[in-house]
Parts: structure tokens; C-alpha cells; sequence
């Protein structure tokens, strides 16, 4: 994995530009009370205990938060420490020897063995840390500030200054997602997407070619919930071209026109003598699903890749990859390399791989027991809308972009009667689908060329506008850290009727909503008029 150098330091002008709270253990995410809990019960102890995860949940609820190595996390890949970090630095030394027009890793600590702290050095003079929690987000010049070391690791790319967002481009990776069958059994969708698990990827048919018994179930569960289904797999038994047609025919049966990504799951102990059959197979299954018009992927292990898909590679079409490796077993949830470092230091996957599913014994609130969590590689949101013709006229064409997470409501003012959702954030790309006019949607982010990312795909900027709420029909309105069911949240302020405020996202009947001081919490829904 390798991320540019000009997408890393646009990271860190993000979080600083956004006010990133400092909270020990986040990976630079959005705070949440499932997150703080999450990270409470992963991380406590007398420093960070349960009044530290309440303070800072108070302090930062619907913003960044990120701790020193953490906020590498999300260009790195790597979850780990600031010494691990330094570890991992092909080219490191002492601070008065860096090229000061070189961006790269800063670090602090007692000794070269002792690092305890990272920064992100800009090339400019500056660096960006969390610093700690009082301080939360800075940015200050390198010197006079304590950094004595620098180190340059192999993930920073800086051949060039161009940013691709396809998702045939492993760069920094988006986003986690779970998989999931009926192995699962009840789950309940609303605590996983409260502990920040936004895809899935679902089992599509049995081994007798009858949908999983949960797949229909798990679908709904997760529209409901606004968890974007990126995909469907099949666990493949096929030992001939001929049955590889069959079962993929009988995904596209059952997706009845419903268009997600579609993974073949190359793995089973039947396949494993098939030797050239198994790229026949592949390469079947793939005309059939891609002849429908669907995206198509192998899911595989590392060890079958290599010993049983590697020596016929060439031979096979397939561009997207989906691998499993569990490195030294480990059932952790936390990451500390990605699927290439280690056992394949040259990269034997000869094509890019789209997702990393690095633990089958994940634990998510709301799933009992197990589940397999992944690492998805700029991924693009699913396609769920009918592909429906639209003649509005967007404004960019830009191939070349970068993303800055937001959270908020917006407005479709387009004057004809959609807006399209394209693939891409330009009019060259595939169109998706449609907004009605009118319709309010969940922006998810904002990309430098001017469009918004949704859970459906990317709409012009030049028609959408930001929600604003208005208290209404009452004498006034109690704004709270979070929403509960029993309003037993603790209470920030008390609203006057008529104040207004922008309205970030919706859930379970109440705005999660920003005031004109800045200050972000959550309000009844049925209290609250858009204008």
C-alpha cells in the first residue's frame, strides 16, 4: 500500500482545518457515543478512564477524533504506535538532517528506542499532531517544538502529485466493512452502524443454489439502517466452467436487478486439484456476471492465491481482488500491516488488490460471536438506484480530485426535475441513478473539484445546498450530546423557538444538528422545520 504525498498532507490540513479532537485510541473517526464506549472498554484505564471517553464525548461529538498515531491510520493502513511507525522508516534520522522541503514522519521521545510521540511534517515549515488531549489539534512551526527524529516509510509515494480515486487504485484505504451470511444470525443493524460499521458485503446463495437464508433479511437491515451494501459473494463449489455459469446466473436471479458487486469466493478444498479449470472457471463465472452489466471480483485466501490462482494469473481477467490474510493468526480487531508487507514484500498479486479482509474473529456490537471485518481500498458507494437517463448538466469534468469527509444534510436544487449520480465526481463518468429535486440527502463528502459524495455515488456541488433547521411548534427545545428514545441524554442547552441551526444528519427521529456557535448535538425531529 502506498498513499501520495500531497493526499497525506491534505489529510492532516483536514484534520487541523476541522478542529480534530484528540481522543486516545481513535483512528480518526467520527466520535460517537458507541466509539467512545468501544474505545473505553479497549483502551481504559486510570488516565483514559470512563470520565476521560464522557469529557471528550462531550467535547467532540460529530467531529474527527484521532490520537498521535492514529490520525496516520487513515493513510497509513497501519494501526499501531508511534514507535512501531519509526520501526518501519526505511530512511530515518536525527531532526537537523531532514530536508526541509521533504514532507514526512516527525517523531519525539527519550531515545530512538523510546519514540512515544508522531507528527506529520508538512515540507513547509510545519507540522501537524494531536497533541494531547488538552491541546487536541495543532499545527506549529518544527523547530523549537521538541521533534528530534524524522523517518521517510515505504507507504509515502512521492513519484508525482496527481490523486486517483478508482477502485482499481490501492491507495488509502476508505473504510471498514464487514461480510456476513446467515452464520450471523440475528443481527441487529442499528447498533452496527452505531459502532461505525457503515458497508457490508452479503452472502448471496447456499451451496444448493438457494439464497442464504438470511440475505433478504440482512439487505433490508441494512437500507433500513443506511448501511451501504458495497456487494454479495458466492461461496463457490464449482468444479467446471459449465456449473460456474449456473451458480452465476443464479446470483443474478436472485439479485433481480438489484446492482451490487458481485465476488466469487474461490477458496473450497474441491477446487484445489483443478489446475488450469480453476482460471476457466474464473474467467466463466466473470463473462457471465460482467455480460449483465455487473461489477465482478475474486475473494480468495493468500495461501490458495499462491499455491492454486498464481500460476495462471496471466490467463485470468479479473482486475479486482478481494484477500484474506490473518497475519500470525491474530483475531484482533486493531490492524499493524497490510496484506502485501511481510510474506509478499514484492507484491505477488499481480493485480490490485480491493479489499483486505485482515480478521474472521472481529467483534461488532450487534453481531454475537465472530464476524469478518475488511479493509476496503477506495471503494465507491453501491449502486441501488435504477440506472435512469437524466439530462441535467453538471459542472466539472476533473479526473484529478481529493475528498474531505463531511457530515451533513443537503438540498437537491437542480432546475430540471434529477440530478444524476455518477460514479465519479465529473460528467465523463457512469451515471447511477438520480435525486429527485427537492429531496434531501446525506452528504458524506466533499471533493476539491466541487462535488459531494453520497451513500449513492457523486453530485455536482452546484446543485445542492445545506439543510438549516428551525425550532418550531414548541416554546422551546432541549439540544442534548445524543439522542435517546427516553430523552435521558444529557442536556447542553435549551433552544428558543425560532433559532436556527444546520442540520447534519438524521437518526432514528432526531437531527444530529451544528449552531452558529459551532457547538454540534441533537434535536427531536418534530420540533425542527427546514428553511
Amino acid at each position: 500500500m502506498s498513499t501520495k504525498v500531497n493526499n497525506i498532507i491534505q489529510h492532516f490540513e483536514n484534520l487541523y482545518k476541522n478542529k480534530a479532537i484528540y481522543l486516545w485510541g481513535a483512528n480518526a473517526e467520527i466520535i460517537t457515543p458507541a466509539l467512545c464506549d468501544k474505545l473505553h472498554k479497549t483502551y481504559g484505564n486510570s488516565t483514559y478512564n470512563k470520565t476521560y471517553y464522557e469529557n471528550k464525548l462531550k467535547e467532540g461529538l460529530g467531529r474527527i477524533g484521532a490520537d498521535c498515531s492514529g490520525a496516520l491510520f487513515p493513510v497509513s493502513g497501519f494501526d499501531t504506535t508511534a514507535q512501531n511507525y519509526y520501526s518501519k522508516c526505511y530512511e530515518k534520522g536525527v531532526i537537523s538532517s531532514l530536508p526541509r522541503n521533504k514532507a514526512c514522519l516527525v517523531f519525539k521521545g527519550s531515545s530512538a528506542s523510546a519514540i512515544n510521540h508522531v507528527g506529520f511534517y508538512c515540507g513547509n515549515g510545519h507540522v501537524i499532531e494531536m497533541k494531547s488531549s488538552k491541546d487536541n489539534c495543532v499545527k506549529a512551526t518544527l523547530d523549537g517544538n521538541g521533534w528530534k527524529w524524522y523517518g521517510i516509510p515505504t507507504w509515502i509515494d512521492y513519484s508525482s502529485t496527481g490523486t486517483s480515486n478508482t477502485s482499481s487504485s490501492l491507495t488509502a484505504p476508505t473504510s471498514k466493512c464487514i461480510d456476513v451470511s446467515s452464520y450471523q444470525g440475528n443481527v441487529d443493524w442499528k447498533k452496527v452502524k452505531s459502532a461505525g460499521m457503515n458497508k457490508a458485503i452479503l452472502k448471496i446463495i447456499r451451496k444448493d443454489l438457494t439464497p442464504d437464508k438470511k440475505f433478504e433479511e440482512y439487505y433490508l437491515g441494512c437500507k433500513e439502517t443506511n448501511i451501504d451494501v458495497i456487494g454479495v459473494y458466492n461461496y463457490s463449489y464449482a468444479t467446471t466452467a459449465a456449473k460456474a455459469k449456473i451458480d452465476a446466473q443464479k446470483v443474478l436471479s436472485v439479485l433481480n436487478g438489484r446492482r451490487l458487486k458481485i465476488w466469487l469466493d474461490v477458496e473450497d478444498k474441491c477446487q484445489q486439484g483443478l489446475g488450469a479449470t480453476l482460471k476457466d472457471i474464473i474467467n466463466a463465472y466473470q463473462e457471465v456476471i460482467e455480460s449483465a452489466g455487473y461489477d465482478f471480483g475474486v475473494y480468495t485466501g493468500m495461501s490458495f492465491y499462491t499455491s492454486y490462482i498464481k500460476p495462471y494469473i496471466s490467463q485470468i481477467k479479473c482486475n479486482d481482488w478481494w484477500i484474506a490474510r490473518y497475519y500470525n493468526s491474530y483475531n484482533k480487531m486493531d490492524l499493524s500491516i497490510n496484506p502485501n508487507e511481510q510474506y509478499n514484500p514484492k507484491n505477488t498479486i499481480a493485480r490490485e488488490i480491493y479489499a483486505w479482509q485482515y480478521t474472521s474473529s472481529g467483534q461488532v456490537p450487534g453481531i454475537i460471536g465472530n464476524v469478518d471485518i475488511n479493509i476496503l481500498y477506495n471503494v465507491p458507494s453501491s449502486n441501488t438506484n435504477n440506472n435512469t437517463p437524466n439530462t441535467n448538466t453538471d459542472s466539472s469534468t476533473s479526473n484529478s480530485f481529493t475528498e474531505t469527509s463531511i457530515t451533513f444534510l443537503g438540498k437537491i436544487t437542480t432546475a430540471s426535475t434529477n440530478l444524476t449520480i455518477r460514479s465519479q465526481p465529473n460528467t465523463g463518468a457512469a451515471r447511477l441513478g438520480h435525486y429527485a429535486k427537492d429531496s434531501v440527502v446525506q452528504l458524506l463528502a466533499k471533493t476539491s473539484n466541487g462535488w459531494y459524495r453520497t451513500d449513492k455515488g457523486y453530485i455536482s456541488g452546484d446543485y445542492v445546498s445545506t439543510v438549516m433547521g428551525q425550532v418550531y411548534n414548541c416554546g422551546g427545545l432541549n439540544f442534548r450530546t445524543t439522542y435517546s428514545s427516553d430523552t435521558s441524554a444529557n442536556i447542553i442547552k435549551a433552544l428558543k423557538s425560532g433559532e436556527e441551526m444546520t442540520l447534519l444528519r438524521e437518526e432514528n427521529g432526531w437531527y444530529q444538528s451544528k449552531l452558529n456557535d459551532g457547538t454540534v448535538g441533537w434535536v427531536s425531529k418534530k420540533y425542527i422545520r427546514m428553511i
